[in-house]
């Protein structure tokens, strides 16, 4: 026990034989996360764990064609730039994405190493930067931040903050403390806004130019093609896609509509409040169509836990802030040059990897003050 601890405790080696195979091993593991992401993806939209999860299948595959990738195909950088960014089954473009989660990876791991005062230090600075680097990609994609990896990321950086990282008990019980109330104070906060969010901007109501035809039943709806409705509320909807984040969230439609009662009976309504387990039919004709959704999900106030945990609450608290204005230049940007194209200016946009993106900065630039004033 005492040889690891002080093996934690110990300065970063400069050695280049080990930082070169350190280096290497980031870029197996950078490879690895394209699978966690691609496959932790595919569960948030629906894919059954049993089906698809980060061991089963056991070999990579191409996503667009499913043919199993040969070692030659699966050598991390390498094997992109031989094949052109293409799979060689199907000849389709491999998306960059996955040399860049690669090549992130071993960026992530040589700066970290050479900022960090202890091996200990390096190690949780790795943690936390790789996973929000998959937490940054997955919500980007999917538009959701998984549990699986911030939840559990928080238990493991707030064991870990009670191991002294260098000597001194004390510092590592200042340490714990600090990362419990950086993650219990983030979450309060994050949670605070979500709530009020709600309150402010919970509701999004749509009128339409022309009654549309609609049907609800059994948790699902259908719209007949509307242009003012964005294309993810135009079709066949049910659950999470309706907005029905909460229990008490409700579904208003007004127009021409006739619910479907016991017996055979029906009633004409001039309006309908749908509940998510609402299980009875209803049809018609809808003149306006009112959704429930979340100004922050909840998701957004977990991994501002998880960056509590890791940073505390002040560094954390300059990562949203600092994630909060890069997404609002983000968006100005879009919606410039949506204008210069004379195309669609972005709609709904991922809040995860702007907070990911500000609390990695934040992170980098407080450990490189430590590192030139040590």
């Amino acid at each position: 026990m005492s040889e690891i601890l002080h093996f934690i405790q110990s300065t970063p080696t400069k050695d280049p034989l080990i930082i070169g195979t350190l280096l290497v091993f980031s870029l197996i593991v950078g490879s690895f996360f394209n699978v966690v992401i691609h496959r932790l993806s595919q569960q948030m939209e629906g894919v059954s764990s049993k089906e698809l999860s980060t061991t089963k299948p056991a070999k990579s595959f191409c996503p667009n064609c499913k043919k199993e990738l040969s070692w030659k195909e699966n050598i991390p950088l390498i094997s992109y730039i031989i094949q052109l960014g293409r799979c060689t089954g199907c000849k389709k473009d491999i998306s960059w994405r996955y040399p860049a989660v690669e090549l992130t990876s071993v960026i992530i791991t040589a700066s970290v190493w050479n900022l960090s005062p202890s091996v200990g230090s390096a190690i949780l600075g790795i943690f936390f930067l790789d996973v929000l680097l998959l937490t940054a990609v997955i919500d980007a994609k999917t538009k959701k931040i998984p549990n699986k990896l911030t939840v559990p990321g928080t238990v493991i950086l707030l064991a870990a903050a009670f191991i002294p990282l260098a000597e001194g008990s004390n510092l590592a019980i200042d340490q714990g403390k600090t990362a419990l109330i950086g993650a219990v104070g983030c979450f309060i906060l994050m949670w605070g806004l979500a709530e009020l969010g709600k309150r402010l901007f919970g509701k999004k109501k749509v009128v339409l130019k022309k009654p549309q035809a609609f049907l609800w039943e059994n948790g699902t709806l259908k719209i007949q093609d509307a242009p003012e409705i964005p294309v993810e509320e135009s079709e066949a909807m049910s659950g999470a896609d309706l907005g029905f984040a909460r229990p008490s969230d409700r579904l208003i439609i007004q127009g021409d509509i006739i619910q479907n009662k016991a017996e055979g009976m029906e009633e004409k309504l001039s309006e309908v409040i749908i509940s998510p387990h609402e299980s009875g039919k209803i049809h018609g004709s809808m003149k306006t169509i009112t959704f429930p959704r979340e100004a922050m999900g909840m998701g957004d106030a977990k991994l501002l836990l998880f960056a509590g945990a890791a940073m505390g609450f002040l560094p954390a608290i300059h990562g949203l802030v600092a994630g909060t204005l890069a997404a609002l230049v983000g968006v100005m940007a879009m919606r410039v040059y949506a204008i210069a194209k004379k195309g669609n200016a972005p709609g709904l946009i991922a809040f995860g990897p702007w907070i990911a993106i500000g609390c990695a900065g934040v992170w980098i630039y407080n450990a490189m003050c430590t590192s030139c004033a040590g």
